[in-house]
């Protein structure tokens, strides 16, 4: 019966990093960009790997010849990562799944805040410009 509940839990979490993958990938396969922001998206580049180690990674599990990994090699990269870092692979496959996709809407949302406390308004007047006695010709 336990083995029963294990490997029910086994599947949903194929299916969570399955859906995980997609997001991040866009489609069938992962390039080396995707790569590297699921790793950083995850969390994964805290405590001990750098981003040119997840590049590596990328790097040894891709088939040759190929730009781009499938669910399997993605599988096998995950599991390098969880060896580098001295963790067990479904603790990385957890935080890959908890990710579940790239975070772009929040970091643009960021930027424009960001942004727009630093930068006055666009619309304002402007002397030089708006006021006509001061044009020299």
């Amino acid at each position: 019966s336990s083995g029963a509940l294990r490997t029910a839990g086994a599947d949903r979490m194929s299916t969570k990093l399955a859906d995980a993958f997609e997001a991040f990938a866009g489609g069938a396969g992962m390039d080396g960009r995707a790569f590297a922001r699921c790793i950083r998206d995850a969390g994964l580049l805290k405590g001990g790997l750098k981003a040119e180690e997840a590049d590596l990674v990328f790097v040894t599990c891709r088939p040759r010849g190929a730009r781009k990994i499938d669910m399997a090699h993605f599988r096998r990269a995950l599991a390098l990562v969880a060896a580098k870092k001295g963790v067990n692979e479904s603790l990385i496959e957890e935080l890959v799944c908890a990710a579940r996709g790239p975070a772009y809407l929040d970091s643009i949302a960021s930027v424009k805040r960001s942004r727009s406390a630093t930068r006055p308004h666009r619309g304002s007047p402007t002397r030089l410009f708006d006021d006509k006695s001061t044009y020299t010709g």
